[in-house]
């Protein structure tokens, strides 16, 4: 983490190490307002969960021409949904910080 984080809540800058979850999504807490907020994927773990949904597709992919449609589709199926959603949630996060930098810009600039 290389430039402290402003909490959502109270605007303190938030220096505390984040934790990491089993998603990936960090989560920092504020020490003034205890707030708990979640910062996007990394560029590892943003590519890690590109490469895994390309690898579903081929997977799943290849069970529909090669294995006529067998059990296998749907875990494939599912853990390329759940990798989907990771990411496109990934992207709201970091359409939301992007966002409010640029509200906090033309606030300072309005005063």
């Amino acid at each position: 983490m290389n430039e402290p984080i402003q909490c959502i809540q109270c605007g303190a800058s938030i220096t505390s190490k984040p934790k990491v979850r089993l998603s990936g999504f960090r989560i920092v807490t504020c020490e003034v307002c205890k707030y708990e907020q979640m910062i996007p994927f990394s560029r590892g773990i943003k590519s890690a969960y590109y490469i895994l949904i390309i690898i579903f597709v081929v997977l799943f992919l290849r069970g529909i021409f090669f294995d006529h449609i067998s059990f296998a589709l749907v875990p494939y199926s599912l853990l390329f949904l759940i990798s989907a959603y990771f990411l496109f949630k990934n992207k709201y996060l970091t359409y939301q910080l992007k966002n409010r930098h640029l509200n906090h810009i033309v606030q300072n600039k309005k005063k």
